[in-house]
């Protein structure tokens, strides 16, 4: 049996799953699209002779999962609220434009919502910490166990702009202050201490149905001027450095034409970069069944499978 080299260093592998926007149809766990997802990635590396993932972390948001006081819980039963309240105002579905305009504000109201939820400050500050408290939660109690933990990050919808942002505070060359929040400050710093101190990797980062590029409007700041100055982001601003000497694309964006919620990712990122791509994969034609079809879907499963 071949020994490992003994300066190899050991990587204990961390799956993370986190969720997109949450319409009202799913205001319950998510587990089931992520077990199907992970069930299929891990048959197709089993196929190619690659150890299947294991040990995955499920992220729930935006709904009332029980998770003790979450600050983001009542996000779907709210919005199931206001959809109740104007249903009884909007005209009947008999004429199809108007069933149409109202699918449209139903979309507006579950689906838009959300991001309308993490695009103000308040609801920004209560997502991230109830999100980058689950993960940080995870890596601390993996680190007691490991000397060094690699992530896999599979983020869908609204949830791949979470995880992006949260990518950028660990790695990233900004310091984060008690000033930006004292609970976010007090949950990020010691995974901040890992990942400075070379014991936290992100192995690979999968998006699928992605609107990254299109919300990058919503900071003035970071984005909006450097889009304008055609200037470009890092990929060791989210952790991928040339020192993890890891082979392949770290960063795959699955999107569709036919969701009206995913955008390619890479003309946010310096142009030469061989670590990010987007790929193309084409779901059902009718939104928003496209948007929640990367779940299920074989070809994804393949693609992810190939490049681990």
């Amino acid at each position: 049996m071949p020994t490992k080299p003994k300066n190899e260093i050991v990587w204990l592998e961390i799956p993370i799953f986190i969720h997109g926007m949450t319409p009202r149809t799913e205001a319950r766990s998510h587990k089931v699209y992520y077990d199907n997802l992970l069930a299929r990635v891990n048959k197709a590396l089993t196929e190619r002779g690659k150890r299947p993932l294991s040990q995955p972390v499920r992220i729930e948001w935006g709904w009332d999962s029980s998770q003790s006081k979450q600050p983001d819980r009542y996000l779907a039963e709210a919005e199931e609220k206001i959809w109740q309240d104007i249903s009884a105002s909007i005209a009947p579905k008999l004429n199809p434009l108007v069933w149409l305009y109202n699918l449209g504000r139903s979309l507006m109201t579950f689906a838009v919502g959300d991001m309308f939820y993490y695009a103000s400050a308040d609801g920004e500050a209560a997502l991230r910490e109830h999100v980058f408290e689950q993960l940080a939660a995870h890596i601390k109690k993996m680190a007691r166990t490991s000397a060094n933990i690699s992530l896999t990050i599979f983020a869908h919808s609204g949830g791949s702009l979470v995880m992006h942002d949260l990518l950028y505070h660990l790695f990233g060359e900004k310091d984060f202050k008690k000033s930006e929040g004292e609970a976010l400050y007090k949950i990020m710093q010691p995974i901040r201490k890992l990942s400075k101190g070379g014991r936290l990797r992100i192995r690979r980062f999968y998006t699928f149905g992605s609107p990254i590029y299109s919300l990058s409007l919503r900071s003035n700041t970071l984005m909006v001027k450097k889009i304008i100055a055609h200037e470009s982001l890092q990929p060791a601003e989210i952790g991928l450095t040339q020192d993890d000497s890891l082979p392949g694309t770290r960063w795959i964006n699955f999107w569709s034409r036919f969701d009206a919620f995913s955008y390619p990712v890479k003309p946010l990122y310096f142009e030469d970069t061989q670590w990010i791509e987007d790929r193309h994969i084409t779901t059902q034609l009718i939104f928003p069944a496209s948007h929640s079809a990367y779940w299920d879907s074989k070809k994804m499963a393949r693609m992810i499978a190939e490049n681990y």
